[in-house]
C-alpha cells in the first residue's frame, strides 16, 4: 500500500487516510505501527501540504515513537516523519473531516483504481467503524472537535453508564488543577475515556492515560473497581488569560470483548470561569451548614465513612485530626480528601480525638470554623500548622464571607 499513498490525488481521501494511518500508531502491534509510520511518510514526502495536518492529528504519537520505540523498523522513520512535519509548512492547515459515506465511496473507487489490496479497504475507508482498545481522539463530544461525535459513533448495544467530571469551577489564571473522570453503570467491566479542552493545557498524570492531540485518552481500557466504577485522573492547567472554558468528556463503559459491540458511552461537561484573582475557600462544615457526619464503621477494619458540606471557591478538602483535649492542636491529617461531600477509609485511630474537615484551593486553606469560649464569645479555630499539608490559611479573601 506504501507505494501508492503518495499517488491519491483527493486531499478529503488522504486526510480519511491520515485519520486511519494515525490511529494506526497508537495499537499495540508494532506491525501496525510499522504501517502507519511507512505510510504517513508517505504522504508527508509526496504531499509537504499535508505535513501540518499529519502533525496536528498525530504529532505526540510520531515524537513518542521517535524517541521511544526500540524497533530498528520504526524507530528511525518516525525519527523521519517527525523531521518532515516538523517543518515550518504554511500550507499544512489543520484539517478534520467527519466520515461521510460519499468521501468513503471516492476513497474506495481511487484505492480500487490504484490497485490497492481489497482486505486493506475497512482500515483506510471505514475508520469510524473501528474500535480503539488503546484509545481515540476527537470523540469526547466536543462540537469543535470532529462535528461533536464521541464513542457511540462506533460503540453501540451496551447498557448506558453515568459519567462524571468532578473538578472546580472557579480558578485562577495558570492555575493547575486536577479532574476526576468517573463511569458508573453501564456494563460495569472496564471503561476508557477522551478529554478534551477549549483552552488551558491537559495533561496525562494518571499512568493509565495518554496525551494525543492535544486530549486526555486511555492506554487501555480500565477495570471497574469494587464499587463497580471506574476512574481517571487528568490534570489541566488555565489559561493565563480570564475566561470561560469548557472541559469536554466522554466516558466508554464497555465489555472487554474489544470490539465496539455490547458497549455504550455517555459524555459529559465542567465550565471552568477562570479569572485573575479568585476568592480563598469557606467553611465546608458547621453548625449553619452542612454538618460533618459519621455515616459508617467498617467492622472488620474500624475505618469511618464521612459525610460533610463542600465549600465554596473548594478544588478540594482536607481532613485534619487532633487529640481531645482543650484547643485543637492538629498533629495529624489526610491532606486530600476530594470535594465530593463523602470520604470513606478514615482511621481515627486509638484514643479520644477530634477531627474537622477544611477546604482548601490546592494552595489555602479556608475557615476551620468557630469555637465559643468564656463568656460565650466565639473566635476562629486555630489553622494546622503548614508542616502538615504545605497550606495557609486565607481568611481575607474568603468567599463566604460577610459583604
Amino acid at each position: 500500500m506504501i507505494q501508492f499513498v503518495g499517488e491519491v490525488k483527493s486531499k478529503k481521501v488522504r486526510h480519511q487516510l491520515i485519520d486511519a494511518f494515525v490511529d494506526q500508531l497508537a495499537r499495540p502491534s508494532h506491525g501496525d505501527r510499522n504501517k502507519g509510520i511507512y505510510n504517513l511518510l508517505g504522504i508527508a514526502n509526496a504531499w509537504p501540504s499535508d505535513r501540518g495536518n499529519i502533525r496536528a492529528h498525530g504529532g505526540e504519537s510520531i515524537r513518542y515513537l521517535a524517541e521511544n520505540s526500540i524497533l530498528f523498523n520504526v524507530k528511525p522513520p518516525a525519527q523521519e516523519l517527525l523531521a518532515l512535519v516538523d517543518q515550518n509548512d504554511p500550507r499544512g492547515a489543520l484539517r478534520r473531516y467527519r466520515y461521510d459515506p460519499k468521501i468513503e465511496e471516492e476513497c474506495l473507487r481511487a484505492i480500487t483504481l490504484q490497485g490497492l489490496l481489497v482486505g486493506l479497504l475497512p482500515l483506510v475507508c471505514t475508520a469510524p467503524a473501528l474500535a480503539f482498545s488503546s484509545g481515540i481522539t476527537a470523540r469526547s463530544g466536543n462540537p469543535a472537535t470532529n462535528g461533536g461525535l464521541f464513542c457511540n459513533s462506533c460503540h453501540a448495544g451496551g447498557a448506558a453508564p453515568e459519567v462524571t467530571l468532578t473538578g472546580p469551577s472557579l480558578v485562577a489564571t495558570g492555575s493547575t488543577h486536577d479532574l476526576v473522570l468517573a463511569i458508573r453503570g453501564g456494563q460495569e467491566v472496564a471503561g476508557g475515556l477522551d478529554v478534551s479542552a477549549t483552552g488551558g493545557t491537559l495533561f496525562p498524570i494518571d499512568p493509565g492515560t495518554r496525551l494525543q492531540n492535544g486530549e486526555i485518552t486511555h492506554l487501555s481500557p480500565r477495570n471497574v473497581d469494587a464499587q463497580g466504577t471506574v476512574s481517571f485522573t487528568v490534570r489541566w492547567t488555565a489559561p493565563s488569560t480570564p475566561g470561560t472554558v469548557t472541559l469536554y468528556a466522554a466516558g466508554n463503559s464497555v465489555n472487554r470483548n474489544f470490539g465496539p459491540s455490547g458497549d455504550l458511552a455517555a459524555t459529559t461537561t465542567q465550565v471552568i470561569n477562570v479569572a485573575d484573582t479568585v476568592p480563598a475557600p469557606g467553611e465546608a462544615a458547621g453548625a449553619t451548614l452542612t454538618p460533618l457526619l459519621v455515616t459508617g464503621r467498617d467492622a472488620g477494619t474500624g475505618l469511618l465513612s464521612l459525610s460533610y458540606g463542600v465549600a465554596c471557591a473548594a478544588t478540594g478538602h482536607r481532613l485534619y485530626v487532633a487529640a481531645l483535649a482543650g484547643p485543637p492542636a492538629w498533629s495529624a491529617a489526610v491532606c486530600e480528601i476530594g470535594a465530593t461531600g463523602s470520604y470513606a477509609g478514615f482511621d481515627p485511630g486509638s484514643g479520644s480525638i477530634a477531627f474537622i474537615v477544611v477546604a482548601h484551593d490546592g494552595s489555602r486553606d479556608g475557615s476551620y470554623g468557630l469555637d465559643r469560649g468564656s463568656g460565650g464569645i466565639e473566635t476562629e479555630r486555630a489553622p494546622a500548622p503548614a508542616s502538615l499539608c504545605s497550606a495557609v490559611q486565607d481568611l481575607a479573601q474568603r468567599c463566604d464571607a460577610a459583604p
